[in-house]
């Protein structure tokens, strides 16, 4: 699939490797919170480099969201539609980006993306909003909270206490209390204002205004509902996820990132392509319309996710989509190699399940293409407000773990084929150090190469990576240097021909 688009003069080479201060001057959007257990801050400090401000440059970014949303062009469904087959790719871009902003009722300025070719962006405004005049506010938790900053509304499970004067239709504020701990139900008795002062609640944070929907009893007793209305968020986003499930045929709200990672495995007619963790589904579907035509397998290890898949390849018409329960880090092992674990104590019975739930396997050298968007801390998710239940022994059983799923991808990639490593983290050890593991363990087999399209990408940490020559091939998205993105990496490798 072919694509013309206007791109930045230096969209082929890494972003500078500089840091710059996001505004810290901002109270009003800057969180002092503890976003990081201090030993994972410490390291992250060391190898990031960031002794200057000690990492407060990174809490910054991570805790507010990226400066645009966006969304991906289902091109096939345009293919597929005999009104639009003929036409170029750049003219179902645009088509779509004017009928996006006009269902937007031409709030937002859409727009298409410099550097990621099916990509719409819409700007996210920062807000000033205030509670001087404003004494009474709901309390939500940390993930409630979270999902109000990318511009959701306040759902009834997400709400933890309130003042004690709350009524339907009125104005309060938000605070958000990043550690969840307050008791559920509870009634608090001090101002807004008293709340966010006190020393003793430094963890409650504000993130805006909004209108009660609910009585404070129902707020408490029922499990479903918008029980507050956001008025005036700190961010101004788009509502893409809602119009994504109305549309899903013509778009789809994804981060920016993950629509690298398709266009990076380089899909074409007739791949045999595997997508190792596929859930749920983002990925999956946007290798399905660069590709066309062929076969994709696309796997996980729950069934429930897989069922999910299934529906989704339904639902967009996309027949090379063959969804599979399978566990990455057992990728090729059959049958047989199962039966020969069964021990004296184990029933015919119990031996049946365990060769049910793994009868699914792959054939070694199989795929021409394989993507490892694998499982991981997710500590480049934005906004983030808490990433403290992660110890630095965490982070390296998470390395240890994607490092079998490299493992099992290797085999089943052909010579000659590619492979596509990402996670939506800044953890180095997910990271860079997976890369020089990868490179290490089988040498002579496989490369890293230059990848075809950077768009937003520095490259890796000097720190981890000392080749300038290796660490320019890999793309670390790094939301203090980017922050039209969330923390990213990916890394494009290819099996030697031997």
């Amino acid at each position: 699939m072919t694509f013309t688009t206007t791109r930045s003069t230096d969209s082929s080479e890494p972003v500078s490797s500089s840091y710059t201060n996001h505004d810290q001057e901002d109270p009003l959007h800057y969180f002092k919170i503890d976003l990081f257990q201090p030993e994972v801050q410490e390291y992250l400090v060391q190898v990031m480099e960031l002794k200057e401000d000690g990492g407060e440059c990174l809490k910054k970014a991570l805790q507010t969201p990226p400066n645009i949303s966006t969304v991906r062009v289902n091109m096939l469904h345009f293919r597929k539609n005999s009104m639009d087959e003929k036409k170029s790719n750049d003219e179902i871009m645009e088509q779509v980006r004017k009928k996006l902003s006009e269902i937007l009722e031409h709030k937002y300025e859409v727009k298409r993306d410099e550097n990621v070719p099916d990509c719409l962006t819409i700007p996210v405004k920062k807000l000033y909003p205030s509670f001087e005049n404003i004494t009474e506010f709901i309390v939500v938790d940390r993930l409630c909270g979270q999902a109000v900053l990318r511009g959701a509304h306040v759902f009834s499970p997400g709400v933890l206490a309130t003042s004690k004067n709350i009524r339907v239709n009125s104005v309060v504020g938000v605070l958000c209390d990043v550690q969840s701990q307050t008791l559920k139900g509870f009634k608090f008795e001090k101002s807004i204002s008293e709340m966010l002062s006190s020393s003793s609640n430094n963890n409650f944070i504000y993130i805006g205004n909004g209108i009660i929907k609910m009585e404070r009893a129902n707020i408490f007793q029922t499990r479903k509902g918008v029980a507050l209305e956001v008025t005036q968020p700190l961010f101004e986003t788009c509502p893409l996820n809602d119009l994504s499930q109305k549309y899903y045929h013509e778009f789809f709200a994804q981060n920016i990132c993950s629509m690298v990672v398709s266009h990076l495995l380089e899909p074409q007619r007739g791949d045999k392509i595997l997508d190792m963790c596929a859930a749920p589904g983002g990925k999956t579907t946007h290798i399905a319309n660069l590709m066309q035509d062929g076969e994709l397998i696309c796997c996980d290890r729950q069934k429930s996710k897989v069922d999910k898949l299934i529906k989704l390849r339904d639902q967009l018409g996309f027949h090379m989509m063959k969804p599979m329960v399978l566990d990455g880090t057992k990728a090729t092992r059959r049958i047989q190699d199962l039966t020969s674990l069964a021990s004296n104590d184990m029933d015919s019975q119990d031996l049946q399940k365990t060769e049910n739930a793994s009868q699914n396997f792959l054939e070694e050298e199989y795929f021409d293409k394989v993507l490892v968007d694998a499982p991981c801390s997710g500590l480049g998710q934005r906004p983030s407000l808490s990433f403290n239940e992660f110890s630095l022994d965490s982070l390296r059983k998470t390395a240890e773990y994607q490092r079998k799923l490299l493992s099992e991808a290797f085999k089943v990639l052909k010579p000659g084929g590619v492979l596509v490593y990402s996670t939506c983290t800044i953890n180095p050890m997910e990271n860079e150090e997976n890369v020089m593991w990868l490179l290490n363990q089988y040498q002579s087999k496989i490369e890293l190469v230059e990848p075809n399209l950077r768009a937003y990408a520095s490259e890796g940490l000097p720190s981890i990576i000392k080749d300038p020559s290796i660490r320019s091939k890999v793309l670390r998205f790094d939301p203090i240097r980017t922050p039209q993105t969330i923390g990213f990496f990916a890394a494009k490798f290819m099996k030697k021909m031997l």
